[in-house]
């Protein structure tokens, strides 16, 4: 890089703190800290619980409610100490200042619920609403809908009037309160229709912008091939980067997350630094159109499906989709315009994407309560010399068990590829299947999991399943807001010519901060002995084809995630090689370090 663009890069960074401190002296922050109470997927109606200044939120697809907006953590310890002993899952949360801003708060809205009942000439029966609903159900064709604002031409499936029904007995909610899931009396709207807190109009800022600052460190220790040295890594990178939202109005929106990344490697006696400008996400979408039935996405965006196992990457894109109802829907195509790697030769990134061709569909349905079906199909023509047209199905079940076991929570993905490749790893013509299966029980007040899992790729002679370039087997799927490598950290292998068993144990160390620690243990197995068919990290050497035997290994995984504020991640893993690297190694062992550290303002 020559020293004229790296004087310009550091300029334009040097501009953008001079802007946040310029800005900062003349607008109050656009964000506060309040206490979240509660937290669901389905309407909250209000409550004599709630204790006055509390605020019921539509976010997204959840529905919460908050009490009070305080500039810093320290002013409101107080007042969470006394919270959280009335609800024990009260959690600290950022959140934007101008949610607050609507003085609708709980208080008033009881003394006007309670007028308008006192408005009814006689309360309605519950037992025929029920009867009612039922006959709605089987005579409408409506469309069975989760977002508050369609409540009005939409029904709420049986299973969801039960578990409120359920929800009011273990609660003992007032006599007051109206079930927002019974059918609203169309000829009476005024005196039957549930208040909409969140339909209210809100004053908000049509401009956010925040700064992040992210340094992040690793080392690798490899294996070493018999006659050669030690394969290892030491990389030091630090990603200054600026988040910016613009809302056009209350549907579409802005956004861009760029970052400037220099950074210094040494792999294998060969060292290099450099600085890198990175434009991670830009893109328009909207979020309400067509009464959430179709929304828009033209530009760059982090893709990923929930468990990250069919693609999760940033890519150059146009897509229609709908993430609002029990029934929903994500279609995207496009390429990605520049490189993704940031670094050459670390794991991060596994595969340039620069110039891909990609399709994505994806099909989900909630059946019953947190309990889901899913539908995958993707396509992808890489640019490169491997030449790889290849094509997934994917079906997915995942969910618990509410009625029988609560605690239990469990998945099961199944795929299928077919397609031509010059990649000498998968063979040119390519047809094989993978599955992945696991279960998680929760216990100790959701405190502590365990989780088995069990994955397979098919491999061998044109049965040799591969993943798609899209993704990158890392996910908070097991753990929310704690990201890693549910594979393994060190191995990090893709899922072809490959058996994976995985016991997990997590602990939620502190619910405020989300604070967690994981332990993993992997065990290993080819399908097919092959020193062929074998994909991981750069820091083994290729088996012996021999033996399926490549070994264990353990993770220790720590993080800490405080919203909108900073988060860090610890990762130690270590490889122990099995005997499918005998006679091709000399240390079969390896082991791998990371630290990351995220900090906004």
């Amino acid at each position: 890089m020559s020293i004229n663009k790296r004087i310009f890069l550091i300029s334009l960074f040097a501009l953008f703190i001079t802007t946040d401190t310029l800005f900062a002296k003349k607008q109050e922050p656009a964000s506060c800290y309040s206490v979240q109470l509660i937290s669901s997927r389905k309407p909250i109606q209000y409550s004599s619980r709630f204790p006055d200044g509390s605020k019921i939120m539509h976010i997204g697809r959840n529905y919460t409610v908050r009490n009070g907006c305080y500039d810093t953590v320290k002013e409101l310890k107080k007042d969470f100490s006394k919270l959280s002993k009335g609800f024990p899952k009260a959690v600290i949360v950022s959140t934007y200042r101008f949610r607050f801003q609507d003085k609708a708060e709980i208080k008033t809205e009881r003394k006007q619920q309670k007028k308008k009942i006192a408005q009814k000439s006689k309360r309605v029966n519950k037992t025929k609403n029920l009867q009612k609903q039922k006959k709605l159900t089987k005579n409408e064709n409506l469309t069975h809908c989760r977002h508050l604002g369609c409540q009005k031409e939409k029904l709420s499936y049986p299973w969801e009037y039960a578990s409120q029904q359920s929800a009011k007995k273990m609660v003992k909610l007032p006599q007051d309160v109206i079930l927002p899931t019974v059918p609203a009396d169309t000829s009476k709207p005024k005196a039957t229709q549930s208040i909409k807190t969140e339909q209210k109009q809100e004053s908000f800022n049509p401009d956010i912008y925040r700064f992040y600052i992210n340094p992040f460190a690793s080392i690798y220790e490899g294996q070493t091939p018999i006659g050669g040295s030690k394969l290892y890594s030491r990389t030091l990178k630090l990603a200054l980067g600026m988040q910016y939202w613009h809302f056009f109005d209350k549907t579409w929106h802005f956004f861009t997350d760029f970052r400037i990344i220099p950074y210094y490697v040494d792999k294998n006696s060969f060292t290099k630094s450099d600085i890198r400008f990175d434009v991670k996400e830009f893109y328009l979408m909207s979020n309400g159109t067509f009464d959430n039935q179709a929304n828009f996405l033209l530009g760059r965006k982090l893709l990923k499906d929930k468990r990250s196992w069919y693609y999760n990457t940033s890519l150059d894109t146009v897509g229609i989709f709908n993430k609002h109802d029990l029934l929903t829907y994500e279609i995207y195509g496009g390429t990605r315009l520049n490189s993704n790697v940031i670094i050459d030769g670390t794991s991060a990134n596994k595969h340039d994407l620069k110039d891909i061709k990609f399709f994505i569909a994806h099909g989900s349905y909630e059946y019953y309560m947190q309990n889901k079906v899913e539908l995958f199909a993707l396509y992808e023509d890489t640019a490169t010399a491997e030449d790889r047209k290849l094509g997934w199905i994917g079906f997915r079940a995942e969910g618990y068990l509410p009625r029988i076991l609560p605690s239990f929570h469990y998945w099961i993905d199944l795929a299928r590829v077919d397609g031509t490749s010059n990649q000498e790893t998968i063979g040119a013509s390519v047809k094989g299947d993978a599955l992945d299966i696991g279960a998680e029980y929760s216990f100790n007040q959701l405190k502590d999991k365990v989780t088995l899992s069990f994955a397979r790729g098919s491999g061998g002679e044109n049965n040799n399943y591969t993943q798609p370039y899209l993704t990158n087997n890392r996910s908070d799927y097991l753990s929310r807001h704690l990201s890693f490598r549910y594979y393994g950290s060190f191995l990090d292998p893709e899922l072809s010519n490959m058996n994976i068993s995985s016991l997990f144990y997590s602990r939620k160390l502190d619910f405020t901060t989300e604070t967690t620690a994981i332990i993993a243990l992997h065990n290993y197995k080819q399908v097919v002995a092959s020193n062929r068919y074998y994909s991981a990290t750069n820091y083994t050497v290729t088996p012996n084809g021999q033996s399926d035997d490549l070994g264990n290994e353990i993770d220790f995984i720590v993080g800490q995630y405080l919203q909108g504020q900073y988060d860090w991640r610890f990762v130690l893993a270590y490889f122990l090689g099995g005997t499918a690297f005998d006679g091709v190694a000399s240390d079969k062992d390896g082991l791998y370090g990371q630290f990351n550290f995220r900090y906004y303002w």
